[in-house]
């Protein structure tokens, strides 16, 4: 259990362990040895940055060997670095798919959207009077 580094809590019942122990332990034995699929779900977003380092390096031998990764994560850094496809899916249906930074690009509009149309919506409610916290203006060269 190298990758866990849990050292002596290893003999201690599983409930006292910690939320990233558990993951620790769950992520080292589950690639312990190397699988044909590999699914993570948001799993390495409760460990620290050295057992992400080391979970990732481990994913990446796993898909240059030859295994299918599905990862599943709000976080676009870790999409950037561990994939080379991407599926953006929006209330169970597939928004959109294709290079990891097209799709990121896509869900980054998706959330300014989002956020335009609530601020449109607030103003409205307000009768028009809302005080933003920008200002438009016009550039030229």
């Amino acid at each position: 259990m190298t990758l866990a580094e849990i050292g002596d809590y290893i003999d201690q019942p599983v409930r006292t362990y910690s939320s990233g122990m558990q993951v620790r332990l769950a992520f080292s034995v589950a690639t312990a040895v190397r699988p044909e699929i590999l699914i993570v779900d948001e799993a390495l977003s409760v460990g620290d940055a050295y057992f992400q380092h080391k979970s990732f390096d481990r994913i990446r031998a796993f898909r240059e060997q030859g295994t299918t990764l599905l990862f599943v994560s709000h976080d676009p850094g870790a999409v950037k670095t561990l994939c080379n496809r991407a599926i953006l899916i929006d209330q169970g249906r597939i928004a959109q798919e294709g290079a990891p930074d097209e799709v990121l690009d896509y869900y980054n509009a998706m959330i300014a959207r989002k956020q335009t149309s609530e601020l449109i919506e607030q103003s409205e409610q307000l009768g028009g009077q809302q005080n933003y916290p920008f200002r438009l203006a016009s550039c030229s060269h």
